[in-house]
């Protein structure tokens, strides 16, 4: 079974720098404001990030590393979607 990850923007903390989109122009979007977008993530009403599960392989998570701003936070979930603490 596929390790899964959950995909946390904080849209507030974005500057529009765009290397998340370098890195992974799959879920990375520009958006109209010039920040970025996640592609198909849910706006989470109890943290205000967006947020979206995805399972290993199908993103870079290299969007995370160049992100200047660590708007950008990616942490491995079990089947119910629950961090998992390292």
């Amino acid at each position: 079974m596929a390790k899964k990850y959950k995909i946390i923007l904080d849209r507030n903390t974005c500057i529009g720098v765009y290397a998340c989109v370098e890195a992974d122009n799959k879920y990375w979007i520009k958006s109209d404001d010039w920040k970025v977008d996640l592609k198909d993530a849910k706006l989470n009403p109890q943290t205000g990030m967006y947020e979206i599960i995805l399972e290993e392989g199908q993103f870079n998570p290299e969007a995370e590393k160049v992100c200047p701003v660590v708007a950008i936070k990616i942490v491995e979930v079990d089947e119910q979607g629950n961090e998992i603490q390292k």
